[in-house]
């Protein structure tokens, strides 16, 4: 009867070992996730403000293009050199001009 308790006892003993050694590979998976989901928030964190520099950086060239092509086309047709004379403030003048 004793050697029945103690072999009771001593599989008890096995039992709770195994699942101590359970629970921390469990706790140990779960910090690694933890660490592989913060890391996986950084890293796109990272690629939506490089997206938003590059947006802004876009759209600024954009600004740029369309502000010189602007003032490209202002000082052509304010100096009589546009294809379309009628259109441009010195073909006006002549074209009034001439008429009266």
């Amino acid at each position: 009867m004793l050697d029945e308790v103690l072999r009771g006892e001593a599989i008890e003993s096995d039992l709770n070992k195994l699942i101590e050694r359970r629970a921390q590979k469990a706790s140990a998976a779960n910090a690694e996730e933890d660490l592989w989901k913060a890391s996986a928030r950084r890293h796109a964190a990272k690629l939506r403000e490089q997206r938003l520099w590059d947006r802004r950086d876009f759209y600024q060239a954009m600004i740029q293009s369309h502000t010189s092509n602007f003032e490209r086309l202002i000082r052509r047709h304010t100096t009589g050199l546009s294809p379309y004379p009628e259109t441009s403030i010195a073909g006006m003048v002549e074209a009034k001009k001439r008429s009266c």
